[in-house]
């Protein structure tokens, strides 16, 4: 029980941390947070959103980036953002 808490409590700390590098358009810090949540959560679909979203900044992680909205639209096809 105190594991899957403090995995849940490192989870929602990482997604807020990879929120704040997005609106402070830090591409790298985004996809580091959002990797460390993967690690432990890999179908984490806000984890996944956020990099593809800091990926899709680089011409080097476009690729990448289509990658990721794809695996949004698998996990949660209603997913209105990763569609557009």
């Amino acid at each position: 029980e105190l594991w899957r808490r403090a995995d849940a409590m490192y989870i929602v700390l990482h997604l807020n941390c990879a929120q704040a590098c997005l609106r402070l358009r830090d591409w790298t810090g985004t996809a580091e947070h959002t990797d460390r949540v993967l690690v432990v959560d890999p179908d984490n679909v806000k984890a996944i959103y956020r990099r593809a979203v800091a990926r899709s900044q680089s011409e080097s992680g476009v690729a990448q980036a289509c990658a990721d909205f794809a695996r949004v639209l698998e996990l949660d096809p209603n997913n209105r953002e990763a569609r557009e």
